[in-house]
Parts: C-alpha cells; sequence; structure tokens
C-alpha cells in the first residue's frame, strides 16, 4: 500500500485493520523473556523461514512494549 495523500489516511478508520487497511503482512513471532544482570528484556522471533534465514528478530527492554489489549 502506498499513500499518496493525506486525506487517505483521515479516511481510515479510528481503529484500522492492519492488513486490509494498513496493507502489513500477518506474521507470528515467538516471544521469550530473558533476565539478564536483574534487567528484563523480550526477545522476538519471527516463525517465517525467509526471516530467520536473515536472522530477524528483536530485543526490548520490557519497559519499552507495551501490550494495545490492555492499553485500550
Amino acid at each position: 500500500m502506498t499513500w499518496t495523500s493525506l486525506d487517505e489516511w483521515e479516511r481510515l478508520e479510528p481503529d484500522p485493520d492492519p492488513v486490509r487497511d494498513l496493507g502489513y503482512a500477518e506474521s507470528n513471532w515467538n516471544v521469550s523473556e530473558t533476565d539478564q544482570y536483574g534487567n528484563r528484556h523480550l526477545v522476538f522471533v519471527s516463525n517465517r523461514p525467509a526471516d530467520r534465514d536473515h536472522e530477524a528478530f528483536i530485543i526490548a527492554d520490557e519497559h519499552a512494549v507495551q501490550d494495545l489489549i490492555e492499553s485500550r
């Protein structure tokens, strides 16, 4: 999906569907928790073989991750 104007963005529903409305591809990620020297982190690893081949992963401080369901 390519955005061509602010008008297109403003016409979206307040809670757009990520795949249909925003053009995101669905992907499942495994989440693991780590605790290193008293610092808790979350590690996200993609389930897609193509992503694993590119060593795609995210390491985030626990305070940087927000559960969107709980934050509504």
